[in-house]
């Protein structure tokens, strides 16, 4: 679930467009793009509303809650079901949530010195037991995202590993409401758990190098999706996700990320605040790289679509007719298609790969 503070849905937000400046402005300095849209003149039809309806944002946090509730029985049912919890003894719950999410702690940063203190007291405890971590709260260093950039999990399973080094296995748990079908639940749902779920193994990993512990621990590839099952809200348990591959896709993003973020503020400066005004003015005037992905997430989609329109772009067409377009406009591809001399190396390439496309009657 999406929670004040956590950097997730900005991080998805740039990933979903790098390549426009005025996305990454708006990614790095959390100012949403539905602000951007009320300080710019555009037309009225053009506004795009996103964001989950408040009564699904009810119902996640209902479900999440339920999961947790008594020592997080529902979900270490659920997981025995499945077999991804041993059958010791006892499975030994840590509850590090916001009060906002069901938890005691008011404050992020208590919630990410309780997270570092709980894992150090695993090690402490030793092999005996397998452990629940709800909420728990990492940092990514280096200020890729401003002021801060937090990462709140949903839930962490901490195994032993039986053997001496490492001690513990961690395995990230992604907590969703859409339905689980079997092999007919949506595949850009499922692609988007594991993507997110994939930011917390990479900062996961990246956290208990920064807090010295990283030799005790193995974060796992693979991860657990809690989806519902169909017509209630009972947890339904898909485990094995295979991360890999969007946890290095994070790692190559925060790198970034933290590389752009130092062309826009003085880092040395901890205690900088984010100038929102300003940063709305860079954000208008920034230049923009509209794709089809833009119609999925941003606000400003519709105006951007419109200057483009009214500029003859091709990338209104969709990003396949933008890259066979290149650098020729739409009028005057429709010129060149017509049979106009080529006045440079662009056109010229354009028009001989689209007549290579053409019948040869249609030529002669």
């Amino acid at each position: 679930m999406a929670i004040k503070g956590d950097i997730r849905r900005r991080f998805e937000q740039w990933v979903s467009n790098p390549h426009c400046e005025a996305n990454t402005i708006s990614a790095v300095f959390n100012v949403p793009m539905r602000k951007v849209v009320k300080v710019e003149p555009h037309d009225s039809s053009d506004e795009m509303p996103f964001g989950q309806s408040p009564f699904a944002l009810a119902r996640g946090n209902m479900f999440e809650r339920s999961l947790f509730r008594d020592n997080a029985k529902r979900l270490i049912d659920a997981l025995h079901e499945v077999d991804q919890l041993e059958k010791v003894p006892t499975v030994q719950f840590w509850d590090c949530r916001q009060k906002g999410s069901g938890g005691g702690e008011a404050r992020l940063k208590r919630c990410l010195t309780d997270t570092r203190r709980v894992l150090s007291e695993i090690i402490a405890g030793g092999v005996a037991k397998t452990h629940i971590i709800a909420g728990a709260t990492i940092l990514i260093p280096g200020r890729a995202m401003l002021p801060d950039s937090y990462l709140i999990i949903d839930a962490l399973i901490i195994k032993p590993t039986r053997i001496e080094n490492p001690h513990f296995e961690a395995i990230v748990v992604e907590v969703k409401t859409y339905t689980d079908r079997a092999g007919y639940t949506d595949g850009g749902s499922l692609a988007q758990a594991r993507a997110q779920a994939g930011v917390y193994v990479y900062g996961l990993q990246v956290a208990l190098q920064e807090w010295g512990i990283q030799a005790a621990y193995r974060v796992s590839n693979q991860g657990v999706l809690i989806l519902t099952k169909p017509g209630s809200n009972r947890p339904a348990v898909r485990a094995g996700e295979d991360l890999k591959y969007q946890a290095d896709r994070a790692r190559l993003g925060f790198e970034r990320l933290r590389s752009i973020s130092q062309k826009y503020c003085a880092l040395e400066d901890d205690k900088r605040q984010v100038d929102e005004d300003g940063t709305l003015r860079e954000i208008v005037e920034a230049p923009i790289a509209y794709c089809e992905s833009c119609l999925t997430f941003c606000d400003r989609a519709q105006i951007c679509h419109r200057r483009l329109r009214d500029a003859g772009a091709a990338a209104i067409l969709g990003d396949d007719v933008a890259r066979f377009l290149g650098r020729v406009s739409m009028p005057r591809s429709f010129e060149l298609m017509d049979g106009a001399a080529p006045q440079n190396e662009a056109e010229s390439d354009f028009q001989s790969r689209y007549l290579n496309l053409m019948p040869r009657r249609s030529r002669a």
